[in-house]
């Protein structure tokens, strides 16, 4: 069975999950705990916007601190706070037409993993949704029953993605790969069929360079931020 490999954030849904784990919180009277993270992470932020910093870094950074916040949560809680993300902010946003295209694949017989940076409780539900896809995202740790505020392995995030498929397409070429911004490049060039989704300008002129399937405009062409 051939294999097609997705992005989440940007490319199935215009949704963050970090925004959604924010919501969480503040509507569950941890307003004062993400405003301190916030404040915290300023620095980071503007070292992005003067491009000292990578989008991959901070991402890492952003959602290793937004992890912390959940330390000390139970499973079950934690399990609450990602059904939140993903039925107030992943679905309601997600992509209707990547989505339907990736089910008429389905259909035609060829299975869909999506390989994300997103914590693993969230992404298990989106991936239920959306139709019973496979994925890949980023664990996290427990010490018992308690989360313990960090990832329980590397985030699953640029060149971890095509390591992270390696198990799946070691017998099996990827037939296709679907993502929206730069950092996704090395998993679609590790595809027979890369296809830019809304992409960021980089991507687009790496897609437009080789000739790739393109879907759609990028995100800050539409008005929303591509980082946060």
């Amino acid at each position: 069975m051939s294999l097609i490999a997705t992005d989440l954030e940007g490319t199935l849904t215009l949704g963050q999950s970090w925004r959604g784990l924010r919501s969480y919180l503040e509507a569950h009277q941890y307003k004062r705990h993400f405003r301190r993270f916030y404040w915290s992470k300023l620095p980071a932020l503007l070292r992005l916007k003067l491009g000292r910093q990578t989008v991959n870094q901070f991402k890492i950074e952003w959602m290793r601190g937004m992890l912390n916040l959940f330390a000390g949560f139970t499973r079950d809680e934690f399990a609450e706070a990602a059904e939140w993300v993903v039925e107030t902010e992943l679905w309601p946003q997600r992509r209707q037409d990547v989505l339907g295209e990736l089910r008429h694949e389905q259909e035609n017989g060829r299975s869909i993993i999506i390989v994300t940076g997103t914590f693993e409780p969230i992404i298990s539900l989106f991936a239920q949704k959306a139709g019973g896809f496979d994925f890949i995202g980023t664990p996290i740790s427990y010490d018992g029953d308690l989360l313990t505020g960090k990832p329980a392995a590397p985030f699953n995030l640029g060149e971890k993605k095509v390591e992270s498929l390696r198990p799946f397409t070691q017998n099996n070429p990827l037939y296709a790969a679907y993502g929206d911004t730069i950092p996704d490049i090395p998993m679609l060039k590790s595809s027979q069929n890369p296809v830019a989704v809304y992409p960021d300008a980089g991507l687009r002129e790496t897609a437009v360079l080789h000739n790739w399937r393109i879907i759609g405009e990028a995100a800050e062409q539409q008005g929303r931020p591509a980082v946060l």
